[in-house]
């Protein structure tokens, strides 16, 4: 009875992990599409604290229609990244959701600080959905994945870039520099 209890809840955890994946791929399919209106509004040639102002204003006033749908896909999406990538339980808190927010690109990013976001979330997603294919096989556990080290520290770094590749003290004084150029 015990070995058909294990085997029952060793499908279900595939079957999870499986509904997961699917899951992580919708949440990437999103990401892709609006990251093409964020390149389309954050480009080398225009950037950082003064344009993200404008595009600020413009997505609030709903004259960018563009900037308007990314901000509201950013602060809607960040409560799914918190669940889907960082495998958040329970109530996600207002500091939860802004901290998992900070990930995504922000109106005021330079163009650079973007790309590196997109990087960052796009190496937190391939690395989850690596991992959720391990417990679909069979060869992880789920609980050995949200309890795993690679996980946490995979976890921490993404918030940890986000945090700091956030405008920050960092980009006002890029945009500084360049203004002084």
């Amino acid at each position: 009875a015990a070995a058909t209890k294990q085997v029952g809840a060793d499908i279900k955890q595939v079957e999870t992990a499986q509904d997961h994946i699917v899951v992580l791929d919708r949440v990437k399919h999103n990401a892709d599409e609006q990251f093409k209106n964020i390149d389309k509004l954050i480009t080398k040639q225009s950037s950082g604290l003064i344009h993200g102002a404008a595009l600020y204003a413009g997505a609030l006033s709903g004259k960018n229609p563009e900037a308007s749908t990314y901000v509201s896909f950013r602060d809607a999406f960040a409560s799914n990244m918190a669940r889907e990538l960082g495998g958040e339980k329970g109530v996600l808190t207002d500091v939860d959701i802004t901290r998992w927010a900070k990930i995504l690109p922000n109106l005021y990013d330079t163009y650079e600080t973007k790309q590196y976001k997109k990087k960052a979330f796009y190496d937190m997603m391939n690395f989850v959905r690596q991992q959720q294919q391990r417990v679909a096989n069979g060869e992880l556990t789920a609980g050995a994945l949200r309890d795993s080290k690679a996980f946490q520290e995979t976890k921490e770094k993404l918030l940890s870039i986000a945090e700091q590749g956030g405008y920050g003290v960092s980009g006002i004084k890029e945009e500084l520099r360049r203004g002084k150029q």
